[in-house]
């Protein structure tokens, strides 16, 4: 008799044991599915979160500086210019000078200086801003046309994902309707080169033949050059 109630009471404890248990499990569950495994980091994630947090806080002081260093050396090239091209030629025109020779043995030589400016293909393409974009294409294409209209249409390359060289335009057109009729698309890109363009631009000012200075954001002036010493290198 007493046996048997023993075996009852055991009965009834493991039953009891297996439902908590159950219970216990379904809670642990529950709770689980309400885990932010985000927050929920260990101390090695959180480490690691934190040292990406200081390289990324890096970068943008290094982007930061960079930027701030682009503007830099933007002043510092427009202030080499203005040196270069007017403060340093006016004030030796004032003194009709053409070369002065200082202590440290450097040279300063002004020479005469004509520069022409046509948009290229490359910079085109690569202005983000397509208002701007327009307007370079338009000064480009009107550029050309000059060029043609004054009799320097050699002067002119045309590129078909090849160079033609100058005056080809004919060549490079032959091309393009020798690949249509196959089938084939083909872009034309066309171009002057700035020291043959700068020739004959300082050729027609010489001459005394008209020029757009305007069209070709043409610069006629002075430049000032700096020979240093024992070098003989010319800055």
């Amino acid at each position: 008799m007493v046996t048997q109630m023993t075996m009852v009471t055991t009965c009834h404890v493991v039953f009891h044991c297996n439902n908590e248990r159950k219970k216990h499990m379904a809670k642990t569950k529950k709770h689980n599915s309400h885990i932010n495994f985000k927050e929920d980091k260990t101390e090695s994630q959180l480490l690691d979160l934190d040292r990406i947090g200081v390289l990324v806080i890096q970068l943008q002081n290094k982007l930061l500086l960079l930027e701030a260093a682009k503007e830099r050396v933007e002043e510092l090239s427009q202030d080499v210019n203005r040196l270069k091209t007017e403060d340093i030629p006016a004030l030796m025109d004032e003194f009709n000078l053409s070369e002065v020779k200082l202590k440290d043995g450097s040279k300063v030589h002004v020479r005469p200086l004509i520069l022409a400016n046509i948009p290229s293909e490359g910079a085109i393409l690569k202005c983000r801003d397509g208002e701007l974009r327009h307007i370079m294409r338009e000064r480009l294409n009107k550029c050309l046309a000059y060029l043609r209209k004054s009799g320097a249409a050699a002067l002119i390359k045309t590129f078909l994902k090849a160079d033609f060289g100058k005056d080809s335009e004919p060549l490079a057109k032959a091309a393009i309707s020798a690949l249509k009729k196959l089938g084939i698309s083909a872009d034309v890109a066309k171009s002057v080169h700035p020291q043959s363009l700068n020739a004959w631009v300082r050729e027609r000012i010489e001459a005394g033949k008209p020029v757009d200075m305007d069209l070709f954001k043409v610069f006629n002036g002075q430049v000032a050059e700096i020979t240093t010493p024992n070098t003989e290198r010319t800055l």
